[in-house]
């Protein structure tokens, strides 16, 4: 039987792209074709990100890639890397079973980059750097 979480180790940037591989396994650790497949995006204390809850792949296969991107991947606190969880919930047909559900989370961290803006924050110069003549601020 396979396990509940995957730990990613490749980082994702902030508001940049991360893609996820998906799959489903069977009691035996063989992966299927699921019936049914959904996923949400949280944080690490279960806060809904970006509006991402039960979002429907329409014809799930043996591998179903998740593109996150944008806003999927802002960072709103003060920390230089926090953690994202994607949980996919899945219906598959075991033997003679139909609807057996499977969940799964993939656990994976986002990087912040210097000089990205969060969600209404505005970029600014730092106080002991000159601003250059020829940028105008808008």
């Amino acid at each position: 039987m396979g396990k509940a979480v995957t730990i990613l180790t490749e980082e994702a940037g902030e508001q940049s792209r991360y893609r996820v591989v998906t799959t489903v396994e069977d009691l035996d650790g063989n992966d299927v074709v699921p019936t049914s497949l959904r996923w949400s995006l949280t944080n690490s204390i279960g806060t809904l990100i970006n509006g991402r809850d039960k979002v429907s792949i329409a014809s799930p296969a043996i591998s179903n890639p998740i593109i996150l991107s944008g806003n999927d991947l802002i960072i709103t606190e003060s920390s230089t890397v926090i953690q994202r969880i994607l949980l996919i919930e899945a219906t598959y047909t075991e033997s003679t079973i139909a609807n057996m559900p499977y969940k799964h989370e993939y656990i994976f961290t986002v990087r912040n980059f210097v000089g990205v803006s969060s969600a209404g924050a505005s970029l600014a110069m730092p106080a002991d750097l000159p601003m250059p003549a020829d940028m105008e601020m808008t």
